[in-house]
This record gives structure tokens, C-alpha cells and sequence, in this order.
């Protein structure tokens, strides 16, 4: 219902909806935070459209380096283990 998402709820970062795409299982939420593009992948139930602000927690979220696609959270364990 998206319930979770808007109204004032806790979050780590605010994502302004640019598209929208509902996927059946999945809906997708395409915008921008803080100028770098990002993608949240929302239960399928959840109706988003341009222009809706969706308050977000990260403690799930995956993140990837734009020019390797590469995750994040792989890297950085590679970094640390060569340190």
C-alpha cells in the first residue's frame, strides 16, 4: 500500500519519483538522491508516479559502482581483506 513510504515516515534518504514501473510482483522507482540516479525496488502492491517523494531506509539496499556495475558491499570486503 505504500503506506510505509510517504507521510512523514523515518528515512535515511528521500527519493523525488521520476517513473514509475509496475512489474506485477515488483513496482520500480526511478528517480535521484542527492543528484546520483537511484532505483528502489518496492513490494508490486505499491502505486508510485512522477512527482511522489518515497522516504526510504538503506538498511536493506544494495548499492553499485556506476562504471564497473560492480556491488558495493563486494568491493569494499575485497578492499578490506587486501588491507
Amino acid at each position: 500500500d505504500g503506506a510505509g513510504y510517504r507521510d512523514g515516515a523515518p528515512a535515511d534518504v528521500r527519493l523525488r519519483v521520476e517513473v514509475g514501473e509496475a512489474m506485477g510482483f515488483e513496482t520500480y522507482a526511478h528517480g535521484q538522491v542527492g543528484g546520483t540516479p537511484f532505483v528502489a525496488r518496492l513490494d508490486g502492491r505499491t502505486a508510485v508516479a512522477r512527482g511522489d517523494e518515497l522516504a526510504l531506509t538503506v538498511e536493506r539496499a544494495h548499492f553499485f559502482d556506476p562504471t564497473s556495475e560492480r556491488a558495493l558491499d563486494a568491493t569494499l570486503r575485497r578492499q578490506r581483506a587486501e588491507a
